[in-house]
């Protein structure tokens, strides 16, 4: 199985590069090839990626760097995920796609059959797009909304390279379009209309079978997985914290913490899953952080 992560500066500052960031990087591909040592695992990276990464030693712990090429007019810092649907669209067989920020406590093969799977579903109540908004009429295909969960894709395995490059390359199609339509005037929720309402719309409508690694539906505005729950889920709410761990806009609690207990605390933890691997030691790997990235 090939497992792919996309790591792309779309700054173009040093302070992209976080050690926050990096060390979640880090410990996301540490885990999953402990708990998968049998997988390919692939990092794309844009041209100034290529240049940072080889001063922390860690390129390694894939078993493929490769360039992303990927070139288009998109507003990166706004649709940053767009590098990850560039991917999607390329796919040459089945694959998982991981975030940087998504960590695994298990082995997860024998769900990694014949239906799409991805990380858990979200409540779009509160934090999208106004259905009702005429931005959306620029879009050329036009997004349906039959349904109210969009598909978080922190963890995302598609099995089927057709269905793959026909969402991705849509994906591409609307983050082009939202950003000729609105140029740097536009918030994340076109990301995630463009990329997770969109897949989860797709999914329904197309009857195609997916399941999810939570069966508790998320809300983004509460910052936390609700009672109700889904019936295509495969953890509960217990089991979900012994088996993954997707930081997603927690971030932000933890930067804002950066001089306080929280980020220090999550750091060490961090620390503790990548000694865990015996992949890399962390002194030598703070060190690294410390002396050739300008972190926060």
């Amino acid at each position: 199985m090939q497992v792919k992560w996309v790591y792309e500066n779309v700054t173009g500052f040093d302070s992209f590069y976080s050690r926050f960031n990096l060390t979640l990087l880090i410990t996301s591909v540490c885990l999953w090839r402990k708990y998968h040592p049998d997988h390919k695992l692939i990092l794309y990276v844009d041209s100034l990626t290529f240049v940072k990464l080889p001063y922390l030693d860690i390129m390694y712990l894939w078993d493929e760097v490769k360039p992303l090429i990927y070139n288009e007019k998109i507003n990166r810092e706004k649709l940053w995920a767009g590098c990850k649907s560039k991917i999607v669209s390329q796919a040459d067989g089945p694959f998982v796609i991981v975030d940087h920020d998504f960590l695994i406590f298990t082995n997860i093969d024998k769900f990694l059959k014949d239906e799409v799977l991805y990380t858990y579903d979200e409540s779009t109540e509160e934090t999208y797009v106004d259905k009702n908004e005429t931005i959306l009429d620029i879009l050329s295909e036009p997004i349906k909304f039959s349904q109210d969960l969009a598909a978080n894709v922190s963890l995302l395995y598609l099995p089927d390279k057709t269905f793959a490059a026909e969402y991705g390359n849509r994906v591409l199609k609307n983050h082009i379009q939202f950003t000729q339509a609105l140029g740097r005037d536009m918030h994340s929720g076109f990301l995630t209309l463009s990329e997770q309402f969109l897949l989860k719309e797709m999914l329904v409508e197309n009857k195609i079978k997916h399941k999810t690694l939570s069966k508790n539906i998320f809300c983004n505005f509460k910052v936390k997985y609700l009672d109700k729950t889904n019936s295509i889920g495969i953890w509960n709410y217990e089991e979900i914290f012994r088996y993954y761990k997707h930081y997603g806009i927690e971030k932000r609690n933890v930067l804002d913490n950066i001089k306080g207990h929280n980020y220090d605390d999550t750091i060490r933890y961090l620390y503790r899953c990548i000694n865990a691997t015996k992949l890399i030691d962390t002194n030598y790997l703070h060190n690294k952080l410390i002396n050739n990235i300008k972190f926060r």
